[in-house]
């Protein structure tokens, strides 16, 4: 529900993930990325505490925490992210 894109040295400088991430460019309306409070304009800089370094390191992060979920429970991802230069953390179910 969500699309990324990769953080530019500069744009990470500009929103304050120095360390890298990736942008958010636009949330679907609806989605669960939407109904988790996410928006454009935050920058994930880790899901399960591993870097997000680049979209496709993204992707891979989130199919992952789907295959190991089971089947009985959906996946929960821990996201953190920035949101106007602040460090926040929020949990995602999938």
């Amino acid at each position: 529900g969500l699309t990324v894109v990769g953080l530019a040295p500069q744009l990470a400088e500009y929103f304050g993930a120095a360390g890298g991430g990736v942008l958010i460019t636009e949330v679907r309306t609806g989605s669960t990325a939407d109904r988790a409070g996410l928006k454009a304009g935050d920058c994930i800089l880790r899901i399960n505490g591993e870097a997000v370094v680049a979209p496709a390191e993204f992707n891979r992060l989130i199919e992952d925490s789907l295959t190991a979920a089971s089947g009985a429970r959906p996946a929960e991802v821990n996201i953190s992210m920035v949101r106007e230069r602040m460090v926040r953390s929020l949990k995602l179910d999938l």
